[in-house]
């Protein structure tokens, strides 16, 4: 169970009686922390090649005791890598955490454990030559899972980062989950990337509007579908409902005039106009997010800064599922349009796939309510069994 402190740092309680003699970090950890440097690393590689019968030094040899090894005199900050040899982004990630890790040790003083979450001891050590320079937790699947458990993470790499105080407590505090920070911040300049957050999770504190418009530093990158938001959350990108809900109207106000259009006015270059407006619109806000490519998204991403001073965070996959359907209903409605000719009664179904755009756009502007949302939750989290949306729910 989680709860927010006065500092608004994250604290976990762990499923042991807080006692004086309780040292939350051998409870976490064990009693021993590996050392991994990269010498110890060419020394086993060297015996395992070698022809001679020397033995391979004792695993123990390696080892040290977890105080010492965390010592609260050399760091203030624990931070835990999560990973495993199985994991593409977990590779991908350990250069990054080995090359960072001398400037955290030394510089944040913050001390970087490996734990891995490799499924048997091969893959373990593997990972371990991978993360040389990075000392590690001695391979303790339960461990592993139980330090997943503890901090609600669903997925792997995770680069956590605990304050290294309170040892007589059962209660280790977790500042951020910095897994994107880490290639965001190389200097690690704003280290420990302490993250504002409240129950629901995701960041409160005031956005700049810049960085609300084209997103950038902590938040991603300018081509992404949303900002990395939640430190809770890492991996899942967030989307500013104020801004989607003004989108959803401004959409609204154009599928009343091509339903007036289809209905009485029947003008072609009203056609023409609103297709290519519409049609790049959703396919650019379903790729790329609603700002800087997607014109209406834009717009509305600047009223939302105007309006609203903090960004009212949703998550940003399912919007993207809903908009893939807006894209296909568009495409569906200039094809009946231009194959007109061939369609007995062709404004009748232009009519209805108009009709059902202007509901869906009026319910996410008016009510809030995303019907490709509800559609993503009902139908394709169950189809391909995903996690489902618990903050999309109406």
């Amino acid at each position: 169970m989680a709860r927010i402190n006065s500092s608004r740092s994250i604290t976990i309680h762990m499923s042991v009686a807080p006692t004086k003699s309780v040292d939350w970090r051998c409870t976490l950890l064990g009693d021993n922390i590996r050392i991994n440097s990269q010498n110890q690393v060419d020394d086993r590689d060297v015996v395992e090649d070698a022809d001679a019968d020397e033995e391979a030094p004792s695993p123990s040899s390696s080892l040290t005791p977890t105080k010492l090894a965390l010592d609260p005199a050399k760091y203030d900050y624990i931070a835990l890598f999560i990973g495993a040899n199985y994991c593409p982004h977990c590779r991908e990630l350990a250069p990054t955490v080995v090359k960072m890790t001398p400037i955290l040790q030394t510089i944040k003083r913050c001390k970087v454990i490996f734990v891995s979450n490799d499924r048997d001891e091969d893959n373990f050590e593997q990972s371990c030559v991978k993360n040389a320079g990075i000392d590690v937790m001695p391979y303790n699947l339960e461990k592993t899972q139980a330090i997943r458990d503890m901090f609600g993470l669903a997925t792997i790499p995770a680069f956590l980062i605990l304050r290294n105080e309170d040892f007589g407590m059962s209660s280790p505090t977790l500042v951020t989950n910095a897994r994107h920070q880490l290639v965001i911040d190389p200097s690690c300049a704003s280290f420990p990337w302490v993250a504002e957050t409240d129950s629901e999770g995701p960041v409160k504190k005031h956005v700049p509007f810049k960085e609300r418009i084209i997103i950038q530093g902590k938040w991603g990158r300018w081509y992404q579908l949303g900002h990395y938001a939640n430190p809770e959350k890492p991996d899942e990108m967030y989307m500013d409902e104020h801004a989607v809900r003004i989108r959803g109207g401004l959409l609204n106000i154009i599928t009343w005039i091509a339903l007036m259009n289809v209905l009485f006015l029947q003008k072609e270059t009203i056609v023409y106009c609103i297709f290519p407006l519409v049609f790049w619109e959703m396919l650019s806000a379903s790729t790329f997010g609603l700002t800087p490519l997607a014109p209406i998204g834009t717009l509305a991403a600047v009223m939302a800064t105007i309006f609203w001073s903090e960004p009212h965070w949703k998550p940003a996959k399912p919007k993207r599922f809903a908009w893939w359907i807006g894209l296909f209903m568009v495409s569906l409605y200039f094809t009946i349009f231009s194959l007109r000719e061939y369609i007995d009664n062709y404004r009748i179904y232009i009519a209805v796939i108009v009709g059902i755009f202007n509901l869906a756009t009026w319910l996410e502007s008016a009510a809030g309510f995303c019907i490709g949302c509800f559609i993503y939750n009902k139908a394709v989290v169950p189809m391909f069994k995903l996690d489902e949306c618990v903050e999309c729910k109406f």
